[in-house]
């Protein structure tokens, strides 16, 4: 009698505890795609913006993805709209390069003028340039505000004759487009194919990103790519995007879903959702790692300040018609891309937004956190063994 009583009172238990700590993750530890909404229009009809792309991951996987309001020409914006996302085409970029590392094919430490003998400047020092330096923002070389198009990156890198260092390469940050111009010219240089190719190839067709491209100048038209807006005292203008050369820099046009899957690569350690490795998981902790020269700046990644909770590796991006956003959680497993088809000099719209969703899920993964902390920690990195946080400010 008693041995039948304590059994039973045993498997209760167990049922307790299952109930408590489920060993799944259940509708209620991932954000509510309705509180998510909810956030995301009234955050735009509040600041008066006329459309958002928004996709979250979770653990590698899409849990979320949706347009909000309208582009220029009155029709709905959904999560297959393809949108510029400026410099956050320079994640694209640099993962590109790290991939011809992986290869064997370059050395991050490699001077640029060893494998880019057509690269010249009026200043000795940039034969000292490395490849790593150029990734990280530490090379030296100046950022211009005016930059007309190219008909080919080529063409575009051979502006770089007359210029000088501001400083020895690798002594400091100094954010600079032209960085990226040069390694897009180097990829074509190594792979033996156009960087937009090479893109496709390498990275866009493995992800199943199949609307996504890349192009050489704002100008290149591109099919179904629709017109963008200035913000302004609350109020949205179509604009016309400026022109100018901006390949390996800002030059990637996708969509919030292909973002998705670019996300859910990096969550899922350099795979693929079929398990095939694009890049090496070494390769890839350097490149949220902080660089010589640069407290704050990994290879292709931005690297969030300790006041920033939770920690978050990011890339922002815009030109003068759209701002994006993008981060990746390694505390909780979230990633999050927000991309806006306007442009607001006053606030980063897309990194609040971000924040407010990241916000959001927070609250879904302390619900989840005694059941599966541990079991993400064994296949992820914590944010002090991945993330060397200096400063909060967003790149573009």
């Amino acid at each position: 009698m008693y041995k039948k009583l304590l059994n039973r009172i045993l498997i209760f238990s167990c049922i307790v505890v299952l109930l408590m700590n489920p060993l799944e993750i259940k509708a209620d530890t991932v954000p509510d795609s309705d509180a998510v909404d909810r956030y995301v229009k009234t955050y735009i009809d509040r600041n008066g913006l006329p459309g958002a792309s928004v996709v979250i991951v979770k653990d590698g996987k899409i849990i979320h993805e949706k347009g909000y309001g309208h582009d220029a020409e009155g029709n709905a914006l959904t999560e297959n709209s393809l949108m510029r996302v400026g410099s956050a085409s320079k994640s694209f970029t640099a993962f590109s390069v790290l991939q011809l590392v992986d290869e064997g094919k370059i050395r991050l430490d490699d001077t640029v003028a060893a494998h880019l003998p057509e690269l010249t400047m009026n200043d000795v020092r940039f034969r000292e340039i490395t490849i790593r330096q150029l990734i990280s923002h530490t090379s030296g070389i100046p950022n211009p505000t005016i930059v007309p198009s190219a008909k080919s990156i080529e063409e575009g890198i051979r502006r770089l004759e007359g210029w000088k260092l501001m400083w020895n390469p690798g002594e400091k940050y100094n954010y600079s487009n032209p960085n990226y111009w040069v390694l897009a010219r180097l990829v074509e240089v190594i792979s033996g194919l156009p960087f937009e190719d090479y893109l496709k190839q390498n990275i866009f067709i493995p992800l199943g990103m199949n609307e996504t491209l890349s192009t050489i100048n704002t100008s290149d038209e591109v099919e179904g790519l629709s017109q963008g807006f200035l913000t302004a005292f609350g109020t949205a203008f179509p604009w016309t995007e400026l022109e100018q050369m901006y390949a390996g820099a800002g030059g990637v046009i996708t969509t919030a879903s292909d973002m998705g899957k670019w996300l859910s690569m990096h969550m899922n350690i350099g795979m693929n959702a079929e398990g095939e490795r694009l890049i090496s998981e070494a390769l890839l902790d350097e490149s949220y790692s902080a660089q010589p020269g640069s407290s704050r700046y990994g290879l292709g990644w931005s690297l969030s300040s300790p006041h920033v909770k939770p920690a978050r590796i990011s890339y922002s991006g815009a030109l003068s018609t759209v701002q994006a956003q993008q981060d990746l959680v390694p505390s909780s497993g979230y990633a999050v891309a927000v991309i806006l088809n306007c442009f607001t000099s006053t606030l980063e719209h897309s990194y609040e937004i971000s924040s407010g969703i990241i916000q959001l899920t927070e609250g879904a993964a302390s619900r989840r956190k005694n059941a599966h902390t541990d079991n993400y920690r064994l296949r992820h990195r914590s944010p002090d063994d991945s993330l060397h946080p200096s400063g909060d400010k967003r790149d573009t």
